[in-house]
């Protein structure tokens, strides 16, 4: 329940400053809205539970996990930009489904915002522990595969 009432007063501060009134129908209208968004959206909050306490080396793992990311999303633009400069387009797109069986949603999410956020690849669906992938070249499918990410986030998981 402090979950909800902290969005609603933040979307409601936000009403405020955005509406620049206060006058009670604005007001009014904001609290109905924030209310409305509250509503709709509770099945999109996570519980307590669903996340885990950050530990020291908890935050270690993510730091390197930051790492490894930022040097993923430096080698794919340099496949990126070889396409891109090419005299010929040489690009074969696909498709690949990618299941690393993480058992909790928390890094589920993380993975495919890690996919998506590397150049020449993003995430089109996840279901359960599949994701699908559209991959820039089939050629880079086994190094989605084989990711050292996925690995960093089951190392993460074993913390739990």
């Amino acid at each position: 329940m402090g979950t909800k009432l902290r969005i609603f007063l933040a979307l409601f501060a936000f009403w405020v400053v955005i509406s620049e009134r206060l006058h009670w129908d604005s007001l009014l209208i904001g609290a109905l809205c924030s209310a409305g968004v509250i509503m709709l959206n509770t099945d999109l909050f996570w519980e307590k539970t669903d996340l885990p306490r950050f530990t020291l080396r908890r935050t270690w793992i993510v730091i390197q996990l930051l790492g490894i990311l930022l040097v993923e999303v430096v080698k794919a633009n340099i496949e990126v930009v070889k396409f891109v400069l090419s005299r010929e387009i040489k690009c074969r797109q696909g498709v690949v489904v990618y299941c690393p069986t993480l058992k909790y949603r928390w890094l589920r999410v993380m993975l495919a915002y890690c996919i998506t956020l590397t150049p020449g690849t993003m995430t089109l669906d996840v279901e359960g522990d599949c994701f699908t992938v559209h991959l820039l070249d089939r050629g880079s499918a086994d190094s989605v595969v084989n990711w050292r990410i996925a690995e960093k986030l089951k190392s993460l998981e074993d913390e739990q």
